[in-house]
């Protein structure tokens, strides 16, 4: 897996100034979708999702608990 740096996404009603716990849970998650994404199992559609789509189902994916 390839290191990259974790982006803290944050509400425009909520801004953060540190990381917390499940910021650091939902970007592993992120991490996790995102190489299922990239590498999805044979015989599924994923690839075929438009770009938008995917982007915005890895968000509600890595964000769900």
């Amino acid at each position: 897996m390839r290191h990259s740096r974790a982006v803290i996404r944050s509400n425009p009603w909520y801004q953060k100034k540190e990381i917390t716990f499940s910021d650091a849970i939902t970007a592993v998650r992120r991490l996790f979708w995102q190489e299922v994404f990239q590498h999805p199992p044979l015989a599924t559609g994923v690839h075929k999702l438009p770009k938008l789509f995917r982007f915005t189902l890895l968000d509600y994916l890595s964000r769900a608990a």
